[in-house]
């Protein structure tokens, strides 16, 4: 699949959610519930692929599970450093992400197509950390090597009555400017 493809994708099913669920977004109500409005939209329109909000499986992990490492300063710049993790160099988080579009036990930028954070702007939560895991997320780093073909962080207007979004992409571990 190419690229173009995949933003547009995402671009069509975002502009369906605020056509079809206004009501989510001016009610401010969950980021997962609107997380998973997107996600339906989503398997409708990537039918060759599965689409999981919250998925945290990683056949290639020993856990299983998915996580992404950070060096100990940037963690502690997140606020993500714990007491117990002060003599450590490398930090490991367990994450879940919103979204991704996939097929479920494999690996690869292939099978590991999209990635989606979203935010509302009503959050009072920054936006750091969803940046750095989609960096995580697309790099091919040794550690953080879950390989996703291109992230989207989604910033998307709840708890009024205007209908807008922005989509900044992630490939490659860096921000990707189309």
């Amino acid at each position: 699949m190419e690229i173009d493809d995949v933003q547009k994708g995402l671009i069509s099913c975002l502009e369906e959610l605020i056509e079809k669920d206004q009501f989510l977004l001016v009610h401010d109500v969950s980021e997962r519930a609107i997380s998973h409005r997107l996600g339906v939209y989503l398997t409708q329109y990537f039918i060759r692929f599965d689409v999981d909000c919250e998925y945290n499986s990683n056949i290639e992990a020993d856990n299983g599970r998915k996580y992404i490492v950070f060096l100990k300063e940037q963690a502690e710049k997140l606020g993500l450093l714990r007491i117990k993790e002060v003599d450590e160099e490398l930090i490991y988080r367990a994450v879940f992400p919103d979204i991704i579009v996939h097929k479920r036990g494999k690996n690869g930028s292939t099978n590991n197509t999209l990635i989606v954070e979203i935010k509302k702007t009503s959050s009072k939560i920054k936006n750091d950390y969803d940046l750095e895991k989609l960096k995580a997320y697309t790099s091919s780093d040794d550690e953080n090597n879950l390989k996703y073909f291109i992230g989207a962080f989604v910033y998307i207007e709840a708890g009024n009555d205007k209908n807008g979004y922005t989509v900044e992409w992630y490939r490659d571990g860096i921000e990707y400017k189309t």
